[in-house]
């Protein structure tokens, strides 16, 4: 008979009742495609308390419609285009959260 764990396991922690709260702190489009910017949000999140930070990996083609209605603009350049993480970057802020925070991403 297969009994299952009261609990999940990400990393070295254990999730699940009678553990603390495992916090996600969420970066979204915070970082505006610069990965020092990215970097100080994981520090601050770190800081925080949070033991995850999600990463949204998506591309603009993948998220809106072509348009040239003013409101999907700033300035030239679309919202969308401006708040995705290049996908080079997406392994170095990963890396960099694992060998420096600890873990965290």
């Amino acid at each position: 008979m297969h009994v299952e764990k009261p609990f999940i396991e990400i990393g070295a922690r254990k999730i699940g009742p009678g553990q603390r709260v495992y916090i996600v702190a969420e970066m979204s489009a915070n970082h505006n495609q610069d990965f020092n910017q990215a970097v100080r949000i994981l520090h601050v999140a770190k800081e925080a308390g949070a033991d995850a930070v999600k990463l949204q990996t998506y591309t603009p083609d993948t998220m809106t419609i072509q348009s040239d209605r003013e409101y999907f603009h700033i300035g030239k350049r679309t919202r969308i285009v401006r708040s995705f993480i290049k996908p080079n970057n997406v392994a170095s802020i990963r890396a960099f959260g694992k060998a420096k925070l600890n873990g965290l991403v």
